[in-house]
């Protein structure tokens, strides 16, 4: 369900940025507000597709994604060219400490990163949407999707991190200027890849929450009406905790290291270790597999905590206009012009 509330607080930072460029919308304005925003995503988007009951119909639509993160990518490789030197009279981007290597924040790095490969929840729900599946073709499957996404990953964070340097926020796109057309339809398209993934997370959150008021964990169908209340209490309560709050990194951190961490790392090793009869020298992979998942969950908990307890209101900069973006246009790309102070 954390995954659903990160989805939320992504299109509420993201689509309203485009709908205030698109229409040249006030910031007051009720249809440039994240809750409207997000309402209206979750109502006549996503609580559609929520609907669905087999995963397989979103297979075109995750092609669909992976393209748009293609184009995404391409946008910021281009920004990265033509904001170089705006950056470099911010901030120094170049400078050897923004690189060096495990930085305060690198515990809550590695829950973020973590979240980001964390599809164990998903695989039963995915190996059974495969036409002819078998272990052969799960394989394949895997390892080739898991090593594109890898690859994009450190794309995507090299890119991005060498044009901001520390200013880098947890959205990456909430760092480009809110008048930037290439990065807004980069935007429009990130919300619409976000929307369009959503429904996987909410299916897997469905069948946990019918199996745990049935008390069994055998697969019965769910009746209409059961699945009906069953997926609007979930984007309900979705809904009311994604608008609580506009810090998608904080929201990250604690996914991460709640529950992505356990997952990847904790509990398929204890699970081998409980249920293998090889011998305990065999095992000692997986011990230390645990050992790092606890320890990285632990302070990872510690530290996003404190981070909660000292949160202020520049702590999360969102809805902030960067410092580069009220630079003299002459240092901008030609579609980027200076925004207003009021």
């Amino acid at each position: 369900m954390y995954t659903m509330i990160s989805y939320n607080i992504i299109v509420g930072d993201t689509a309203t940025k485009v709908l205030i460029r698109l229409f040249s919308l006030p910031h007051d304005s009720i249809f440039a507000q994240r809750y409207f925003v997000i309402a209206m995503a979750t109502i006549f988007i996503t609580a559609p597709l929520c609907m669905l009951r087999n995963v397989a119909r979103l297979a075109k639509a995750s092609i669909v994604s992976f393209i748009m993160v293609l184009v995404i990518f391409v946008t910021i490789v281009i920004r990265y060219e033509s904001l170089h030197d705006v950056m470099s009279t911010v901030t120094e981007v170049g400078n050897i400490n923004t690189w060096e290597f495990a930085r305060p924040g690198a515990i809550q790095a590695i829950g973020i990163m973590s979240f980001g490969f964390m599809c164990h929840h998903n695989v039963f729900l995915l190996y059974d949407s495969i036409e002819g599946a078998s272990q052969t073709i799960w394989n394949c499957v895997t390892h080739v999707a898991v090593s594109i996404s890898f690859l994009l990953m450190v794309a995507f964070g090299l890119v991005g991190y060498a044009t901001f340097g520390d200013l880098t926020q947890g959205d990456l796109l909430e760092n480009y200027c809110w008048n930037d057309d290439l990065i807004n339809i980069s935007r429009l398209l990130f919300s619409l890849i976000t929307l369009l993934t959503f429904p996987l997370e909410c299916m897997v959150t469905k069948a946990v929450v019918d199996q745990t008021l049935r008390g069994g964990t055998d697969p019965i169908p769910m009746s209409k009406n059961r699945h009906a209340i069953i997926t609007i209490s979930i984007l309900v309560a979705t809904y009311f905790v994604s608008i609580s709050t506009k810090c998608l990194g904080v929201a990250l951190e604690i996914n991460g290291v709640v529950a992505a961490v356990p997952l990847a790392f904790v509990l398929p090793a204890a699970i081998y270790i409980k249920i293998s009869n090889d011998s305990w020298k065999q095992k000692i992979p997986a011990y230390c597999l645990v050992l790092f998942g606890t320890i990285v969950a632990a302070s990872g908990i510690s530290l996003v905590v404190y981070e909660v307890l000292t949160f202020t209101a520049d702590s999360c900069e969102n809805d902030r206009i960067m410092d580069h973006c009220y630079i003299n246009d002459t240092y901008l790309p030609t579609n980027i012009i200076q925004l207003p102070l009021n």
